[in-house]
């Protein structure tokens, strides 16, 4: 009998892979975050998680999956908090649903990281929590029937207020100017919405190397921080409008910028961050032009994206557009480093 969890090798399967099925809200259940993994195809109706795994810690969070405990860190718990709802909710999640410690396992199942994120219904892009998570109050005790408040309400963003009536606003033709989507933004109540927004843009999500092929691929986004939401398509429709303003036409003039927004500097300030940010200069989409120019550009585009394996700097991008074939890298994670780099490069 087992006393500790185990994955069960489902992805051995043809076409397989696991699915976590995260259990409704505690405020309706119990005192803890329930879970458990099932084995699934891709036909089956999910969403894909899309995070940061974060730098390790020593908090001691715990999940329930299949009746078993199973360690956390901080980030993923809070987006877990976050997501429960009344119903139940089928994830992929790839710290729960790849055995990690099952290299080939773990290769298999990034062979298939195109099919994982096409084919979910949305990709949800979690780029953290605001401050009332941080101190989450965490109860490990045997499951339960008692009833626990819910650790946190759905509240409106102002970031995300403000992104989303600038692009309903540029749905209403205002002839050539460019700043003109963006004037009535140019106020003192807007100050903290830029300021939020700035720290979004320059998130540590946005580093990661895996979220190119994670962005990329999806076929509905829909972006996350705490259990506030934006719609995936108004973000990059704002990025867009961004890249239209005459600061960019201009080699980023920031006199351009600044002068736009000389009533409210610290918008100036607020703006310019967001400019110089990488969610603003990452290949969103396959659909860039960096993808039809061979997997060398692919990598060069990328090179300053963070990935904790070293191998995932090659095998992160091989699902994407590119003249490679299937197969012309395998995916190994037994292969040493300097065995990879001489595959890639020969």
């Amino acid at each position: 009998m087992a006393t500790k969890f185990q994955h069960l090798p489902f992805e051995k399967m043809p076409g397989a892979t696991r699915l976590l099925v995260l259990s409704p809200d505690p405020s309706r259940t119990d005192n803890g975050i329930q879970c458990r993994l099932v084995p699934a195809t891709f036909d089956a109706a999910y969403e894909a998680l899309s995070y940061t795994w974060g730098t390790p810690d020593d908090l001691g969070l715990k999940i329930w999956v299949n009746d078993f405990h199973f360690p956390v860190r901080q980030n993923l718990y809070c987006a877990l908090t976050a997501l429960r709802s009344a119903t139940e909710r089928h994830l992929w999640i790839d710290a729960l649903c790849i055995n990690q410690l099952d290299s080939h396992g773990k290769g298999r199942q990034v062979g298939m990281m195109d099919l994982i994120y096409e084919k979910a219904k949305q990709v949800l892009v979690w780029l953290g929590y605001p401050d009332e998570f941080g101190n989450l109050a965490v109860n490990f005790e045997e499951p339960s029937t008692s009833t626990t408040k819910a650790p946190c309400e759905t509240k409106s963003l102002p970031a995300f207020e403000l992104v989303t009536s600038i692009v309903e606003r540029s749905k209403k033709p205002l002839g050539f100017d460019e700043w003109g989507y963006f004037r009535p933004y140019f106020r003192q109540k807007w100050i903290h919405h830029w300021q939020q927004l700035a720290a979004l843009y320059n998130a540590a999500y946005w580093s990661r190397l895996w979220i190119v092929p994670e962005f990329g691929l999806a076929t509905k986004l829909q972006i996350l921080y705490g259990t506030s939401s934006c719609h995936g398509d108004i973000f990059l429709v704002f990025r867009e409008l961004i890249y239209k303003l005459p600061v960019w036409a201009s080699a980023q003039d920031q006199g351009a910028l600044f002068h736009a927004t000389s009533a409210v500097p610290d918008i100036g300030l607020s703006m310019k961050k967001i400019m110089g940010s990488k969610a603003m200069h990452l290949p969103m989409k396959v659909k860039h032009t960096v993808f039809a120019n061979g997997f060398e550009n692919v990598l060069s585009s990328c090179e300053e994206q963070y990935c904790a394996e070293r191998r995932d700097k090659i095998y992160a991008l091989l699902r994407l557009p590119h003249d490679l074939k299937d197969g012309d890298i395998p995916i190994d994670y037994n292969a040493s480093i300097p065995q990879l780099y001489e595959r890639t490069l020969g």
